[in-house]
């Protein structure tokens, strides 16, 4: 096969990805407006949403679109403060729970400056804590 025949197909292929992905993300953002006109979704969540969506199709972070991290919400470590036991234990029980890939109501990433560098961090709502802080007992 030549190169450009090799470029072609990869070019398609990678459009294909990219619909696809586009598809997926527009049954999302369908599916987060619906609930948000019924009422059952807040603003703050919508654009939560909205961004999850775009990440969708473009493939990559957008954790600097968040913004600050809203009050309530807060790191494995500060959980564990609060709960008496290592970050640790709780990233082990947030394992369990799946919470990594929880929608946003319960689990959101975070970017923190540390010297110099961005890192991204998951941070946890109070719901989440409160399932953490479940396992953590057991």
């Amino acid at each position: 096969m030549s190169a450009d025949l090799q470029a072609f197909w990869k070019a398609q292929m990678d459009q294909w990805a990219f619909d696809q992905r586009w598809k997926r993300a527009e049954a999302l953002r369908a599916a987060v407006r619906a609930k948000h006109a019924a009422g059952e979704l807040d603003a703050a969540s919508l654009a939560e949403w909205e961004i999850h969506a775009a990440e969708l199709v473009l493939g990559y972070d957008l954790a600097d679109l968040r913004g600050p991290i809203p009050e309530g919400w807060s790191t494995p470590t500060q959980i564990g403060h609060r709960l008496g036991v290592s970050a640790h234990r709780v990233g082990m029980a947030i394992s369990e729970l799946g919470l990594r890939k929880a929608h946003p109501r319960l689990a959101r990433r975070r970017v923190f400056e540390r010297n110099g560098r961005s890192l991204v961090a998951w941070v946890y709502s109070t719901e989440a804590e409160a399932r953490i802080a479940a396992t953590v007992d057991t």
